[in-house]
């Protein structure tokens, strides 16, 4: 929250951090692979599902095996996109697609993690609101990076004892990831 001038405080206001290149959703028609914006990787773009039916594309530049990764954060911002992301190639024929990650757990937001690039070329990928929603609380965040290798460590704490023996100490499902 931030202090107002009067003395009042503002409303929380979840934001993301990335250390990725920015890039904004321009304005105008990218609804379409044909008229997707240009991006490069890695990036951060910022966007939103405007109207509902909205698709917005972002092409990018990839060589034969390059691996990518495509995130989106939105629900952790408490946007109301359930997002889906599809990868496509110049043609517009679908490569990839995602909806509600999951890993040991079932996330709300949409990743693809590692995508290889076929042959080197122009590549499309398509974010949009599962559902057919959109308006002023559809923002998201696509980040798209080069893929790294990393492991996730989970601590369970659950009945674990602190030195007296009487209760349980931590968090439960404490994660962390590390890159390599």
């Amino acid at each position: 929250t931030l202090s107002l001038p009067n003395g009042q405080k503002s409303n929380v206001i979840p934001f993301e951090v990335s250390k990725l290149p920015l890039a904004l959703e321009a304005n105008g028609e990218n609804n379409v692979p044909a008229k997707a914006q240009k991006v490069s990787v890695p990036c951060a773009i910022n966007g939103r599902i405007e109207t509902d039916g909205d698709i917005d594309c972002y092409s990018f530049e990839a060589k034969s095996g390059e691996n990518i990764t495509f995130e989106v954060v939105a629900r952790e911002l408490q946007s109301s996109l359930d997002s889906g992301i599809r990868i496509l190639n110049e043609k517009g024929d679908r490569l990839s697609e995602n909806d509600d990650y999951q890993d040991r757990y079932i996330h709300a937001d949409s990743k693809i993690e590692p995508w290889v690039a076929p042959p080197a070329g122009r590549y499309i990928v398509e974010i949009r609101d599962a559902h057919g929603r959109g308006g002023p609380t559809f923002p998201y965040v696509l980040k798209v990076s080069r893929a790294e290798p990393y492991f996730t460590l989970e601590i369970d704490s659950e009945g674990a004892r602190d030195r007296a023996g009487d209760e349980s100490v931590g968090r439960r499902d404490e994660r962390e990831q590390m890159p390599l």
